[in-house]
Order: C-alpha cells, then structure tokens, then sequence
C-alpha cells in the first residue's frame, strides 16, 4: 500500500521530545544547559515551544523580546532537532487584557471575566484577533528561515465559549445567514410556538444562558454550532499569518479527544495534520479492557479525521495531577500506551512536559524531568529506552492502516443525543460508554475499526455499527439505505433515526421514514431502567441483563425478531431485529447491555461478513493487536494490559522489529508489554 508523506518531509522520523518551558527557567541558565545534555540521553528529538509565553516575547505591546527562543533554536539547529513553534494565543498578557479589557471573555450570566487562567478570550474580538495575528506574523517572520522549524502548533486546547455583545451580535449574524435571513424559518425549526418562544425581530435571540433559555434542545445545538464556527474562524486568522511567511511548515492544534465543547472534525478540516492530547486513567478499577479500548477508539477517532497519522501531541510520561486520582503509570505502561498509539497511526510520542515547573497550576503534573532534575529516575530511563525503542522503528512512517468496519461518531449527533432530555437522562445518556462497548468486541479480536461520520463513504466497509443514531438527516438517511440495499451490514439501537438536523422529531414513527423498512422495525416507545431494576433479553439460550434504555419495538416489513425480552409487559416481544434489505443486512439493537450481547452479536456478523483478526493467533482478556502496511510489509503491534504475562502461539513467522529475532509458536508479552513484528505481505 502507498505509503503517506511524513508530518513534514524534512524530519522523516518518530518525533519524541514535548513541551519545553524555557522561559520559566530564564533566571537560570544553567538549567537550559542541563537540559540540553538530558535531552540527548532521553533520546529526544523534539521540542515544542511558545505555548504560553506571550507575556516573555511581548511585555509590552510592540516591544518584542525573542531572546530566549532564539538561543532555544540555535541549540536545536546545532543538535539536528527539530522546534514544534507555539502561537501564544492561548494565554493572553497581562498588560493586554489591562489595555484592551475587551478581549476578555463574558461568561453566560454576563460577567466580564477578570485577566487570568487561559483562554479567556473572546474568539470574536476584532481587537484579538489583530494582536494575534500581529504576533503570530512577527514569529513567522524570525524564524521562517530556520532549519529547525517544522510544525506549528496554534494556541493550546482551543476550549470555552464568549456571551458579550460581540459575540451575541455574531450569532444572530450566523443564524441569519443558517436560515437565510427568514425569521419564520427559525421560528419553526425550533418549534418556538412551544412555552411561547416566537421571535419578532432577530435581536431578540441571545445565547442559551442559565438566566434564559436553556431548554430549547435546538437553540443550544444551533449555539454549539456557532461555537465550533467562530473557533474555527478565529483559527483560520492564526493560520493565515503564519501561513503568509511559512506557507510550507505544517500547522495543527491540540484536540482532547471526544471533547463535547467543539466538533473537532470541522477544525480538522483547516489542520495539515491532526493531533492529540492522550490522558487515559491507566490502572483504572474498570479494568485494562476499558482503558485500553477506550484509548483505541480515541485513537481510531484521531487517524480517521484525515483517513492518515496523526501526532500525539501531549501524554505524561507518569502521573497527571488534574484527575480525581492521579495513579502513576506501572513499569513498562508508558511504552505500552506510545506503542498502542503508533499502532493505530500516531507518527510522534510527545510529552506534557519536558521538567517539571517549580510552582503554578501544573508543578506537580508528571514530567520527563521531574524536581530531582536528574536522569537517575524510573520515568526518565523509560523514556529514553522509549526514545531508543521509536528509533528502531523509522520504517512505520508512513504506513497505513485497513479497516472494514466503521463505528459511527459525529459531534453533531452527541450533541443532539446527550442535550435532548427525556428517556433516561444519566451521566448524558452514558453516550460516550455506549460507543466504548460497542468498540470493545473489534478491539479485543484485532479488528480495524474506522470512525465514521455523516459525510463518510460508507461503501468502504462491510459493517457499520451506529449505537444512538439519535440525529439524521434526509442525506444520511438515503445513504444508510443505498449501503444496506448494496450489501452492507448495518447495526442501529435504541435512541436511532428519531430526529433530523434542526432535533426536531420525524413524524410518523421511528426510525425515521425509510429507516423503518431498511431495519424491519417500529420502535413504539423507550423504556427506562432504575439500576436496581432487573429485566433480561433471551438470545441462542442465554440471557443478558437490560441497562438503562430499551425500546418497545414491532416487527415490520420482513423483519424477523431475534432475541426476545423476558419480563414486564413488553415480555416475549423482540428486543432484537434483523431484516434482509436488497443485498444486505440491517440490525436493530433495542437494548442496552453490559456489552456481553453485543460482543456475540458482533462476532456472528464479523463471521458472516468473512472479516478476521490481523494475526492468526486467538488473544487472549486485555490484549489487543493492530496493523500498519506499506508495500511490502505488514507491522503487527501485540499489546498486553494486563499487570501479568501472557503467551500467545502463532503459526506465521515474524521479525521483531525492536531486536531482529525471529518470532514463530510459542511467545510471551509480560505485563505491560507491547511487540512489534513485521512480516512479507
């Protein structure tokens, strides 16, 4: 398979290194040098700068001082490393919010905020936008021509939302031009008749707010539209002043994950190359499978943005300190969750942080170089072995992955899901863990697994599974039957095909329009479960306790029910139907379980659909493996989460890539562990 172009072309290689705070060091060189010489042990290639720093360049409005940065590039220049250059934006001056207190952020009572924190801004300002994009020109300019530059990184966790009148004004602005300037529109599409919400005049509307309206379901996704929009907008004036001197250096900026605040595929649209912040709870009660799934779907979400790799951007080499429980990570975990990350099509291991600041929010978040500032301590000797270890492994850039499953997410549809009330409204309708389950069967048996959204080619697949398809419009609607009617397998469940894209409901029944007859279903009612309620679902002999949800559904156009429930009064009705539609198959799931159901649902459609594990060897609880290809080769990644050994037995032949040996039968992974083996196509 063709390989991808590196990050950038000029440093084709498995960046590793992270954030580096010089400027908090400023007042002692010596420290800076130390670094240097550490940095080389630790096998670090890579520093990210700027971050923060506004206030160390500009501490005063058009005084600039890029000492520091400039003595951070000329040591990376004579080591052959490479900068990852910051925008500041992030975190404005102190001296700027004082000049220009409009900038600040409004919160949703009205509240002008006072200068602190970060990002506390507002997105809308014309006033910040001209000092960002003034200091952004200015950095572009001094280091355009350095050897060492190859990626910037815009701002910092673009996070929060602004209620001033800039931004009130701005909203009303994209609400006209969504509904074409026609208040009628609006009026319908959210249903304002209800509670008596007409508007007469659009500046009447503000943003949802706890003083006002917060219980119109589409004014709130419409205002987290806008928010995602004026994010991406403000971005787009970063980019242009870096990209007019630099307009070969890559950008990016760092997603966290399935962050709810902002709809990450429409910044990813803008990104040259996609990355992310990795935090999972490693060592977490739930067990290795939840994390270690959990992560594998974080990380398939970040690689099927652009459909190739992506960065990690930030992960702690140990402890985080923001977390309710801030459990280190055992021996060999950090290796494990880098190479888990690479095996899914991450092409950079970076870090928050590189040494440990003295004081402020962060001085106890885990560090490469931490407050002993030596390199005699477990983490860092991890790390450099890391460091060694990612050297070794060159050849994966580049290297695609294959998926023939497609697990559907979108922003959109989380957002109409989880702000919708009714049902069962807790911990937002458990969206996100309901996805992770239905993750979980592909990611235990090694099966790729792409996410997929509403503008996706469905066709590439031969199953698709979309757990609380809560939102569909017209578009998806008949792209969900074409792929059916084709020959694809399609699993929907309970909450599904319910709403179009304004939230309002479809009339009718559910699933919506021609959904009922691609699923052979009606869905009458949803039922809701108290936790110590006890309802089951009979499927093949064996039942499977309800959670939460279940859906009152009825057979209908051919649809054969496939499990049954076994109590109240909706007992001996289907839980689960299935319909032969044209070529293919639609599943309708109307239950939620633990996970053990949909695991042995899954498995009969992965056989049915002839789709198989990467490896031949059976894996065993709390392993996964993953694949990358190029031409010639494919790359297995064996990953182990367990705190024990594990034994495997493969009739292939590998190479271990990280010593050359020969690998076939018998092996082991100890606790914690991770391999990387290559073998002929």
């Amino acid at each position: 398979m063709k390989k991808h172009q590196p990050i950038n072309p000029n440093f084709p290689f498995i960046w590793h290194g992270g954030d580096y705070c010089p400027e908090q060091w400023q007042y002692e060189p010596k420290i800076i040098d130390e670094d240097m010489r550490l940095m080389e042990l630790a096998n670090v290639n890579t520093v990210t700068l700027n971050m923060f720093a506004w206030s160390t360049i500009e501490p005063e409005e058009g005084k600039y001082d890029f000492s520091y940065l400039d003595d951070i590039f000329e040591r990376m220049e004579k080591r052959g490393g490479l900068v990852i250059l910051g925008t500041p934006s992030g975190a404005r001056p102190a001296w700027l919010a004082k000049k220009y207190p409009e900038v600040l952020r409004t919160n949703e009572v009205g509240q002008k905020n006072l200068f602190g924190n970060r990002h506390n801004h507002c997105f809308t300002s014309p006033k910040y936008r001209e000092l960002v994009a003034k200091i952004n020109g200015e950095l572009a300019k001094r280091y355009k021509n350095s050897p060492a530059l190859a990626l910037w990184h815009l701002s910092n966790e673009y996070n929060g939302e602004c209620h001033c009148d800039l931004c009130k004004e701005a909203f009303r602005n994209w609400l006209k031009e969504r509904y074409n300037n026609d208040l009628d529109a609006l009026n319908f599409a959210w249903w304002n008749n209800f509670w008596g919400h007409k508007y007469t005049s659009w500046d009447q509307i503000d943003p949802p707010s706890p003083l006002g309206e917060m219980r119109n379901w589409t004014h709130l996704l419409n205002w987290k539209r806008f928010v995602t929009h004026q994010t991406t907008d403000f971005m787009k004036i970063e980019i242009k002043a870096i990209k007019e001197h630099t307009p070969n250096i890559p950008v990016t900026t760092n997603f966290m994950g399935s962050f709810y605040g902002l709809n990450y595929k429409e910044l990813a649209k803008e990104l040259d190359v996609v990355s992310n912040d990795d935090y999972p709870n490693w060592h977490h009660y739930f067990g290795p499978n939840y994390i270690g799934n959990m992560a594998s779907f974080t990380a398939n979400l970040m690689r099927s943005y652009k459909n190739k790799p992506y960065m990690i951007m930030e992960n702690a080499p140990s402890a985080t300190n923001w977390t309710a429980v801030n459990k280190l990570k055992r021996p060999n975990m950090h290796r494990l969750s880098a190479i888990q990350q690479l095996a899914h099509g991450a092409e950079s291991i970076l870090y928050f942080q590189w040494r440990a600041g003295r004081a402020g929010s962060e001085m106890y978040h885990g560090a490469v170089v931490d407050h002993t500032g030596t390199d005699e301590t477990r983490v860092f000797k991890e790390v450099a072995s890391l460091g060694k270890d990612l050297e070794r492994l060159k050849d994966i850039i580049g290297t695609t992955t294959k998926a023939e499953v497609g697990l559907f997410f979108d922003w959109e549809n989380m957002w109409s899901a989880t702000l919708t009330k009714g049902f069962n409204n807790t911990d937002d309708k458990n969206f996100l863990k309901t996805l992770y389950k239905h993750h979980m069967p592909f990611w235990k048996r090694g099966i790729g697994v792409d996410i997929v959204g509403y503008d996706t080619d469905l066709s590439k697949y031969k199953v698709i599974i979309a757990p609380m398809m809560h939102m569909v419009n017209d578009a998806f609607i008949d792209k969900i039957e074409k792929y059916v009617k084709d020959g694809g397998k399609f699993v929907t469940t309970y909450y599904s095909g319910m709403v179009n894209e304004e939230s309002m409901t479809y009339l009718g029944g559910f699933p919506a329009t021609k959904l009922m007859d691609v699923f052979g279903t009606w869905a009458e009612e949803i039922d809701s479960l108290y936790p110590q309620d006890e309802n089951y679902v009979e499927y093949k002999g064996n039942n499977y306790r309800i959670y939460d949800m279940c859906a009152v559904i009825h057979e209908k156009n051919g649809g054969k029910g496939i499990a049954t429930y076994k109590n109240d009064f909706y007992a001996n009705t289907p839980a689960v139907i299935k319909n032969k539609y044209g070529n293919g198959e639609a599943y309708y799931v109307g239950f939620r379980d633990d996970g053990s159901f949909v695991d042995v649902l899954y498995s009969e459609i992965l056989h049915d659909a002839n789709i198989k594990s990467v490896v031949d060897f059976k894996l065993v609880d709390g392993t996964s493996v993953n694949a990358r290809y190029d031409e010639k080769n494919t790359y297995v990644f064996v990953q182990n989460f367990n705190d024990k050994k594990v034994k495997f037995n493969t009739k292939d032949t590998y190479i271990d890539v990280l010593d050359n040996s020969i690998v076939t039968g018998d092996f082991e992974l100890e606790a914690f562990d991770a391999k990387v083996f290559k073998k002929e196509i």
